[in-house]
């Protein structure tokens, strides 16, 4: 019984594949069922029930599951404190962010790591949250940062706050206004971001609260294209305050505060699998994001 064998069958129970645990790996699939089958004669049993493509844990897989997550913990941890002894810590990271966090509140953090952490390399995902969560869920990355989750196998931890804002172009006629009605905002042409997502629903609940539609032109799932049709004078939109911090400072863009109207709030966490403890480089880093957060 060696390491790689144990995390070949740890890959493998969380995601539910051999072939997608090969591409978390870096191994093709072959050589992660040849680890798991060199395991299973080593315990004497069967780990996994194979049919065609689904694979699920055996009895005495789920009971071996355990034992051979704290071997994992242990060694990585281990491995994480010798080499910080060192000030050597090296190795790889991968995780996931919603887009606005990636563009906006990861480019200082992740260069403040790097500079602490220079051995160290980051593989960032960016997505929607849905696509966020998916790949938490799905074990492919240990932790993801996201927009709030309401989900029972996720436990979340705050990050920073955000807010959306009302944003529209600085020669607009509501940009001469300090304060505008949610009856004058539905009246303008709305750039709709990201239909279904939370960020929409608020929006949607607080509008919907007054008894007000929105006069909707536009459907983007993009940001950066949000802000630019706002600069083509196509219309207005509510983006988060990080989104648009740099063109406000700038003057290209402006924001508007709405009377009659709470705040619209929506702040980033990071999400994790409940009951899954996150070890090694892994624990470094989400520790090292969350000594930044804002409260």
């Amino acid at each position: 019984m060696n390491l790689d064998q144990i995390e070949s069958f740890l890959c493998v129970a969380s995601t539910g594949s051999f072939s997608k645990a090969g591409e978390f790996l870096y191994l093709t699939q072959p050589s992660v069922s040849s680890r798991v089958q060199s395991l299973e004669n080593v315990l004497g049993t069967v780990l996994f029930e194979r049919s065609g493509k689904i694979v699920v844990l055996t009895e005495e897989g789920k009971a071996f599951l355990p034992y051979a997550e704290k071997v994992m913990q242990h060694m990585n941890d281990g491995r994480l404190v010798l080499q910080q002894m060192k000030n050597a810590v090296e190795g790889e990271l991968r995780f996931c962010s919603v887009m606005t966090a990636a563009n906006h509140l990861l480019p200082t953090l992740l260069g403040d790591f790097h500079r602490k952490y220079p051995k160290v390399r980051l593989i960032v995902h960016t997505g929607h949250s849905h696509q966020v969560v998916d790949m938490v869920l799905n074990c492919e990355v240990p932790f993801g940062i996201s927009r709030n989750v309401d989900h029972p196998q996720i436990e979340n931890r705050h990050l920073m706050s955000d807010e959306m804002l009302l944003v529209v172009h600085p020669d607009h006629p509501l940009s001469k206004l300090d304060v505008v009605t949610p009856e004058q905002i539905a009246a303008e042409p709305f750039i709709l971001y990201n239909r279904g997502s939370q960020d929409w629903i608020l929006v949607k609940e607080a509008f919907d609260k007054q008894g007000l539609g929105l006069n909707i032109v536009m459907e983007v799932d993009n940001f950066v294209l949000v802000k630019q049709m706002i600069k083509a004078q196509v219309g207005i939109a509510f983006l988060s305050q990080y989104a648009v911090k740099d063109e406000v400072a700038s003057g290209q863009l402006k924001t508007i505060s709405i009377a009659g109207m709470p705040k619209i709030k929506r702040n980033f966490e990071i999400i994790a699998l409940k009951n899954r403890k996150t070890t090694g480089i892994a624990h470094l880093f989400k520790e090292f994001l969350l000594s930044h957060a804002d409260e």
